[in-house]
């Protein structure tokens, strides 16, 4: 699934530290050249579990006449990770040698490494008990997927509810930034991503030769990302939504952000230093559209469905940028937000927002 080299393919580009999609081997494991050059080592490091707790594996990173791979090491490192037939390894370099592994096992369901399978019939639950990651599943999409993508059953069993299916529509977040309501089909066959699937899949220039990775955040929302057929994750520029999106020079882009007045509305932005330790700024047209034109106080979840709520002051300028002050310091240090992390502020209601972290 993995060639040499990351290739160019639309809009992508190779990140700082390479993100792969592989099948999950308990043997050597098979990796591009380009990651075995980036470890730069005869050595790397995996993070994985050991008796209930994670450790650093130390795995050969090798090459010979068919390119690199992971070796010695390797298959204990599986055999802890409890690996099946069929599954897939979202491999990510952390740098200087640290690689950290993202199982997804034969239902296409995300698993925690050297967790036991979940009972067949749990009840729904957004947030898996002991997990340190939120729902996920994968798709390697064949031709019958580019019109209508069905959501794997074991997935909407353990964390979709039928109160949320009943609405029959899921948002989804683009790689591109672009934000798609897409309308579900129900029947004998299972859940599928229906209605403007096939646009949302076209404007993305998905094809089935790809993979895509969708994060359930709650709610009937998910973020996306996408994986090329040689295994590496396609990076996407922001493209323009004509007369819904502002896209912003490049002398500002970063500090005013990339947002859509909807709905839905949302503004995604890069989060500085000084924003984590003095304040946020959002674009007054935004605020304005959305009807924040008074000094207010706005609520932030990280989750729809969790109880944990953070609240922030909104201070308005005329002409100029609306201030989110007090409360935002808070809200970052509880949630680990560092420079470099891309945060969307997704508009529920106009004192509700629901934030997406994405992590640099």
């Amino acid at each position: 699934m993995a060639s040499s080299g990351p290739g160019k393919q639309g809009t992508a580009t190779a990140k700082k530290h390479l993100r792969v999609l592989l099948p999950f081997s308990r043997e050597a494991l098979r990796i591009p050249d380009e990651l075995a050059g980036e470890i730069g080592a005869a050595e790397a490091l995996v993070v994985g579990p050991a008796g209930g707790k994670v450790k650093f594996w130390s795995v050969e990173v090798g090459k010979d006449g068919d390119g690199a791979f992971l070796g010695r090491g390797w298959p204990e490192f599986a055999e802890a990770c409890g690996v099946g037939t069929g599954w897939l390894l979202v491999l990510r370099h952390r740098g200087r040698g640290v690689l950290s592994a993202k199982a997804f096992d034969a239902t296409c369901c995300f698993r925690e490494l050297g967790a036991p399978a979940p009972p067949a019939k749990d009840p729904p639950i957004s947030h898996c008990k002991g997990s340190t990651h939120k729902p996920q599943f994968i798709r390697v999409l064949p031709k019958d997927f580019m019109e209508k993508m069905l959501i794997p059953a074991k997935f909407v069993e353990q964390h979709i509810p039928m109160e949320l299916l009943d609405n029959r529509t899921a948002i989804v977040f683009g790689p591109s930034g672009k934000v798609y309501s897409i309308k579900l089909k129900m029947g004998w066959a299972g859940v599928f991503f229906a209605g403007g699937w096939s646009q949302f899949l076209k404007f993305h220039d998905i094809t089935e030769a790809n993979a895509l990775l969708l994060r359930y955040e709650g709610n009937m929302v998910f973020t996306l990302k996408v994986y090329g057929p040689n295994g590496y994750q396609r990076e996407f520029n922001h493209k323009e939504n004509r007369g819904s999106m502002a896209s912003l020079k490049n002398a500002s882009s970063r500090a005013q952000g990339v947002y859509v007045i909807g709905p839905p509305a949302w503004l995604k932005k890069e989060i500085s230093t000084r924003m984590i330790k003095i304040c946020i700024s959002f674009p007054a047209a935004f605020c304005n559209a959305i009807g924040l034109r008074e000094a207010c106080t706005v609520t932030l979840k990280t989750s729809l469905s969790s109880t944990s709520s953070w609240q922030v002051r909104v201070l308005p300028y005329k002409d100029t940028s609306h201030q989110v002050g007090s409360g935002w310091k808070s809200f970052c240090e509880e949630n680990m937000i560092k420079e470099g992390d891309l945060c969307t502020f997704n508009v529920i209601e106009m004192m509700l927002w629901h934030v997406i972290i994405d992590r640099c």
